[in-house]
């Protein structure tokens, strides 16, 4: 086995860009439509990520695949995802084009999916409220889970990282196995992560009140205030004590930049063809994950009462959280071929989440608590039932014309105790029922016309109708031209709505329909979110190179934004916020074994409250990669990413200051190797971020420099 003449130099060089993979082979998506169609053919930007991509990324997560391919902006610790600046809760997350049960900020969804699950992944960008309702405001992430084959097909991997000072390790072992039986389609997968704790130590530096009438705070040292040790009571005279000897000015943290975790996920799906026409469809779903870990919270309430006041609040104090979560789902369906021109599709999905959040004091006797336990605030307990039925019927009555009508209902349930300001647990239920219809026609050979309509009646908002409209125009296969207008909103959840609860610095965190005359909180009307979008694309492919542009503008009016101007935090609905940006791929094969890709996405953003751009979105960003097939059976891969500038606000002692976090430059190598000796056999492995870049630890946390390996076998 010899060299390819290439500079060994290149041995740590490849890339491949998962959108264009494949692409000599027609792609067809189903999440622009809701039915089967050429990805050239589709009047709206999307980014398709096979299973093959998958697998040449070493992603382990769903995480890993949007953040290594940049075709989702995800924050350094993958908490949270945007698409062209519209972050998590406008971003549409579906497994198998249903709603999965989750928390309001889908802080560890992109964690919880395992790559092992997923057959590809279906990306658009730009609001789909015509064809999907709330939430697709910026866009949709559609997770195709692995479907049967015709033959029987497996795999199973072993993996482990470490970063470069042997913190932060993870090891995951992941398998999969589908096949057919009969008229019976069968596919498995399984999923065991677990990660070590990767941590830095810090100081917080303990802040209470002043005291003695003086506005303010200050270290507990320089305080007046003193407590009756007997009562926990803050008051003066004989028998206290100075709130110094309970609190250190000072704690030592061992602060969690990587979480502990355990994630296991098991699912299945069944799909068995009764007839040629007439299919019916099952799957079984379940995940479960522990999370244990440290940080400094900014402010806590203490055990220390005050007469006719709440109790002390204490800043800058350590603090232990503890998550607990399980979700189970299930879904049946079945699709009927009635005639020729006519198909009938029903889908029927359940997800049950039960979530345990403690956060407890790692300082709780300084702070006159028992017990540890008795310290514990802010939990999170609840559980959340979700249930989807859609409806949808297909008339195609010849090749030119393609008519979808359909009819959903989704209902979100949640039982929780931060709805009632005494944590009683209580339960919110929203619900919404849609009608909505498409019609794709082809008006001639190079043209195609899409345009759909849907009405929504939320329970959480007022009704809602939204549109789009779009072509396409094929005037050869290096330009594909499109054009489209579309629609979004986003109705309040029921965090923004009902939540009833005080924060760690003993403020009360209300939602807009909770009445309080003790703090002058009327109900008020929190109105849906909505957008508009004019999207312009380029798009075309030769046998050696291949590119997608696209120019867009985004408004979006009545976002929803927390307000901390009362006494009170709560929400409240801000003007508009417009975004314009352009996004860019570009993928050249040089040869059949050298090969290059470009990807940009240049984004401007204007909040017209604040008269400045959006928070926590870089207005740059680009991935540079070269791939390079050093032996038969050997690529390497490198890719350099930059992520812009970000800007952000900090609040200390009521004061509001804006920052900018600075841009950073994560270089990752990988290699893949498939010996010819063993055929069934791969070995892979990398190092993510290997110029170890630093990131401000405001945008999130990082390992650093992570080395991983792993093997793969195939049956």
């Amino acid at each position: 086995m010899k060299l390819k003449p290439m500079n060994v130099v290149l041995a740590g060089l490849l890339i491949q860009t998962p959108v264009f993979a494949d692409q000599l082979e027609p792609i067809s998506v189903t999440s622009v439509t809701k039915t089967e169609r050429a990805l050239t053919q589709s009047p709206v930007s999307v980014e398709v990520i096979n299973e093959a991509s998958i697998r040449e990324l070493n992603a382990l997560t769903l995480g890993d695949v949007l953040e290594k391919t940049g075709a989702v902006f995800m924050n350094p610790d993958q908490r949270s995802m945007s698409i062209r600046g519209v972050g998590s809760k406008g971003t549409l997350l579906l497994i198998d084009g249903r709603r999965i049960g989750t928390e309001f900020t889908k802080n560890y969804d992109a964690k919880r999916i395992p790559a092992a699950s997923i057959e590809r992944i279906e990306i658009v960008k730009g609001p789909m409220g015509a064809l999907y309702g709330s939430d697709a405001l910026g866009g949709v992430i559609n997770i195709i889970t692995k479907q049967a084959q015709d033959e029987w097909e497996g795999s199973v991997s072993v993996s482990s990282g470490t970063s470069y000072q042997g913190r932060g390790s993870q090891t995951q072992i992941d398998g999969d196995v589908r096949g057919k039986i009969d008229k019976t389609g069968i596919s498995a997968w399984f999923s065991a992560q677990k990660t070590q704790e990767y941590y830095e130590k810090q100081t917080a530096s303990t802040l209470v009140p002043r005291g003695g009438g003086q506005p303010g705070q200050s270290a507990p040292s320089q305080s007046a205030i003193r407590i009756n040790p007997a009562t926990n009571h803050v008051q003066g005279g004989a028998g206290t004590i100075p709130i110094a000897q309970r609190l250190a000015d000072e704690y030592q943290v061992d602060t969690t930049l990587r979480d502990p975790s355990d994630v296991l996920n098991l699912g299945l799906k069944l799909n068995h063809a009764f007839t040629d026409t007439f299919n019916l469809r099952a799957d079984i779903s379940w995940m479960n994950e522990k999370r244990d870990l440290r940080g400094i919270a900014d402010g806590y309430t203490s055990n220390y009462t005050r007469t006719g006041q709440s109790n002390l609040p204490v800043a800058n104090v350590p603090y232990q959280q503890t998550l607990d979560n399980q979700r189970l789902g299930w879904g049946v369906g079945a699709d009927w071929q009635v005639l020729e021109s006519v198909k009938l599709d029903w889908q029927t999905s359940l997800y049950h989440y039960k979530k345990t959040d403690d956060v407890t004091a790692l300082n709780w006797q300084a702070l006159g608590y028992a017990t540890q336990k008795a310290s514990a605030q802010l939990t999170g307990d609840g559980l959340v039932d979700t249930q989807q039925h859609q409806f949808n019927a297909t008339w195609q009555p010849h090749a030119q014309h393609r008519v979808l009508a359909g009819a959903e209902y989704f209902e979100d349930k949640r039982d929780a105790a931060f709805f009632d300001a005494t944590g009683r647990m209580t339960t919110k239920t929203l619900s919404n029922r849609s009608l909505y219809a498409q019609h794709e026609w082809q008006i001639s050979a190079p043209l195609a016309l899409i345009y759909g309509l849907r009405f929504d009646d939320s329970q959480a908002n007022d009704s809602a109708t939204t549109f789009n409209l779009g072509t396409v125009y094929h005037f050869n296969p290096l330009a594909n031209l499109r054009l489209r207008y579309a629609q979004g909103f986003r109705s309040p959840d029921s965090q923004e709505l009902y939540i009833n609860r005080f924060n760690p610095q003993g403020r009360r965190f209300v939602g807009a329909d909770v009445v309080d005359s003790n703090i002058g909180k009327n109900s008020f009307k929190l109105k849906a979110e909505h957008s508009e979008n004019y999207e312009i694309g380029l798009s075309g492919d030769h046998q050696a190179w291949q590119y997608d542009i696209a120019l867009y503008h985004t408004q979006i009016k009545d976002n929803i934004l927390r307000d901390n101007s009362a006494q009170y935090i709560s929400f409240r609905n801000a003007s508009e916020v417009t975004i314009k940006g352009v996004d860019m791929r570009l993928n050249w094969a040089f040869n059949s074994d050298l090969k290059a890709d470009f990807v940009l996405n240049v984004l401007d953003s204007y909040d017209k409250d604040t008269a400045k751009r959006l928070q926590y979105t870089p207005n740059v960003r680009s991935q540079l990669g070269l791939s390079y097939r050093l032996l038969d059976d050997l690529n390497t891969r490198i890719a350099l990413n930059y992520i812009g500038d970000q800007a952000y606000s900090e609040t200390k002692q009521g004061q509001t200051t804006d920052k900018t976090a600075q841009a950073y430059w994560p270089l990752n190598l990988s290699v893949n190797y498939q010996p010819k000796s063993l055929q069934h056999t791969e070995f892979f492995g990398g190092i993510d971020n290997a110029l170890n870049t630093k990131v401000d630890p405001v945008l999130g946390s990082t390992v650093g420099t992570y080395l991983y390996a792993g093997m793969r076998v195939h049956f």
